[in-house]
């Protein structure tokens, strides 16, 4: 498709479009400039963009007349493996001008202590070129790969959105065997991003495992990709409930094989245990391969003990400059390692490590000692953007622990508040969107629950507008909030324009959170299709039964009669016609099991609601998810009963 390209010699323009695909712009200037001008933000860096910032023929074959990406080109690319490559590939001759180019532009970013965003996104482009020039046959510089990795690095938290997370990846990956250390270094980076797909996070996996399995001697010289594998594997648990399913094994096996190889003293084995604590702490395999391969019993005790070290570390910090472990993880984090970075990735592991211990107790239905966690997180990063997740997640607490639906009212201000400023700074802190928008959502299923029409108004516009600007109109998000909305409204049709959900989009939302089913069969359980796929009572009291089998701890720490419950739950099955068990089989997960609920009660389906409840009851995994699905069982499906709409809101603000 892009073969005619090769008779262009404006590499440094293509890699300006590349880099504004991959980072999600979609399109850059098509004028001349009139000065230093930052194409995605404003910076002056036309020092570093130089000739990528002048129109060139090629043009005319990428870009629209205003300066968009082609609806052909950005099909292709995303649609067809391998195309980036094409297109990235076609200007493979030039490989050494662009590696001459990577360089000067790292060496002025270092000097600057980081890149300008217009300039990591150009880094981007032209790390994806050199890239393509690799899997032409050109011999590329391992020293130009990393940098050129680091360049890359520096582009993912200015992107726009993270839908095209795959093809970075793809665009990146041959780089990896030439600089596998900092691909390692560049997978830590983008597994911090908040609302990664399940997609991602398991090509994320698989990279990071073969690099790991196949580099661990390299990786253990040095010492700080260990840490960074680590990092991988902690903020992918962190933001992908995924990592629960096939492969937690295997990737428990990393951790503690990483932690076990690093240095036991010195500022990067702090950081590191920092960093793995959430799955160490949040999953069973993970907490008990790291008590019997390290030795470690109690691990509460020991997060306490390890952040006493960072507290100390931080009040020395300048005393780690000769500590050359920790000054490569901290580089490979940014392009310096000077006291204040140093002090920042420190600030940042204890931040983390009290969010873990903060998801640790909000999971052991200690909802209060979670919020003091979290609210501690948050004031360790003092002003900086970062502290946003963590102020939610001790507000989200706040209103899981309370009583009576009356006291939402003392935290509408609040939620209302961190929305607005959520609405503020999505588009200036791209990698931290998704957690905007939750807040936002959160806002509004408040204000539901609450029954207040002013404020869901309010927050819808937030809501729509960041959803269109995020490219996730149609997304499991925008359905399941609005079918929450509908579920807890006493006079839903007031705002009926607003929660409007197509057929389709119920459909698309449905389909990455339920078991893998042919769509006739979705369309069945949805109400939407025929009668194809139908289970029968006997499929759906097999899986109730293997819920049970699992789950018994969670259920006799909350002193529920396991037959009292099956026959609960038999007795609500028995009613149910073929449509209905096969809607309470379909979803895959807690997430599903939520959006399946909202779309019962919407429906009006309330014996299925309460199966669904029940079943999603002995499917938890923790205590408190346990507790919330079973309160839903008891209150409901009354909407003019407080305590129904208090049970609704909270299940939604403990999974979304």
């Amino acid at each position: 498709m892009f073969s005619q390209l090769e008779v262009f010699d404006c590499w440094g323009r293509v890699a300006l479009i590349v880099g504004s695909i991959l980072s999600g712009y979609d399109g850059i200037s098509r004028e001349s400039p009139t000065k230093d001008v930052d194409p995605m933000r404003g910076g002056l860096v036309g020092e570093s963009l130089g000739d990528a910032l002048r129109p060139c023929s090629v043009d005319d074959l990428l870009l629209d007349a205003d300066g968009g990406v082609r609806e052909v080109v950005l099909d292709a690319l995303i649609t067809r493996p391998g195309t980036i490559h094409e297109l990235t590939g076609a200007f493979a001759n030039y490989y050494r001008e662009v590696s001459n180019e990577v360089d000067r532009v790292f060496n002025l970013a270092v000097r600057r202590g980081g890149a300008y965003s217009g300039e990591a996104v150009y880094g981007l482009g032209l790390s994806s070129m050199l890239s393509g020039a690799l899997t032409r046959g050109k011999a590329i510089n391992a020293d130009t790969a990393s940098e050129a990795l680091r360049l890359a690095a520096q582009a993912i938290p200015f992107m726009r959105g993270f839908d095209r997370a795959i093809l970075i990846i793809e665009a990146l990956r041959p780089l990896s065997r030439l600089a596998p250390h900092w691909y390692v270094a560049f997978l830590a980076g983008l597994s911090g991003v908040s609302g990664l797909g399940d997609d991602v996070t398991e090509i994320i996996i698989g990279d990071m495992l073969e690099l790991f399995n196949g580099y661990y001697e390299t990786f253990r010289a040095m010492a700080w990709p260990l840490a960074s594998v680590v990092e991988v594997v902690g903020s992918l648990f962190r933001g992908n409930p995924s990592l629960t399913s096939h492969r937690v094994a295997e990737v428990a096996g990393v951790i503690v094989k990483a932690l076990g190889a690093l240095p036991r003293r010195g500022p990067l084995v702090f950081v590191a245990w920092a960093n793995a604590m959430y799955p160490i702490l949040m999953n069973e395999v993970v907490g008990e391969l790291v008590r019997s391969g390290l030795g470690v019993s109690d691990l509460v005790g020991l997060s306490r003990s390890i952040l006493n070290g960072l507290g100390e570390l931080r009040r020395d910090v300048n005393e780690l400059l000769g500590d050359a472990d920790f000054r490569g993880y901290v580089e490979a984090r940014g392009f310096i390692a000077d006291e204040l970075s140093m002090n920042q990735v420190l600030t940042s592991a204890e931040a983390r490590l009290r969010h873990a211990l903060g998801s640790y107790a909000l999971v052991n239905d200690k909802p209060s000692e979670a919020e003091a966690w979290f609210s501690e997180a948050a004031e360790t990063l003092g002003a900086h953007v970062e502290r946003f997740p963590f102020e939610h997640l001790a507000l989200k607490s706040r209103a899981i622990a309370t009583p009576t639906l009356d006291r939402f009212w003392d935290l509408l201000d609040g939620f209302r508040d961190l929305a607005l400023d959520a609405y503020r700074m999505y588009d200036a802190s791209p990698r931290l969107s998704m957690t905007a928008l939750n807040i936002v959502s959160d806002y509004l299923v408040v204000s539901a629950a609450l029954n207040d029409l002013d404020s869901i108004i309010e927050g819808l516009t937030y809501f729509t507008q960041m959803l269109s600007d995020l490219r996730l109109t149609h997304g499991f998000i925008h359905v399941v909030t609005k079918l929450t909305i509908n579920a807890m409204l006493n006079q839903p049709q007031t705002l009926a324009h607003h929660l409007l959900i197509t057929p389709t989009e119920l459909i698309n939302a449905f389909r990455s959170r339920v078991h893998d089913i042919d769509p006739a069969t979705l369309e069945t359980a949805l109400g939407l299709g025929g009668n194809d796929g139908i289970v029968d009572v006997g499929a759906v009291v097999f899986r109730f039964g293997e819920g049970i089998g699992g789950r018994g701890k969670v259920l006799n720490e909350l002193g529920i009669n396991t037959d009292e419950l099956l026959n609960e739950f038999m007795g609500l099955i028995n009613s149910l016609d073929g449509k209905s068990l096969t809607h309470l089989v379909v979803p895959k997960s807690a997430f599903g099991r939520l959006a399946a609920i909202m779309h019962a009660l919407v429906e009006g389906w309330h014996d299925l609601t309460r199966a669904h409840a029940l079943m999603g009851l002995v499917e938890s995994g923790t205590k408190l998810q346990a507790r919330l699905f079973r309160e839903l069982y008891n209150t409901c499906c009354d909407k003019s009963d407080d305590n129904y709409r208090l049970a609704l809101a909270k299940l939604y603000l403990y999974h979304v």
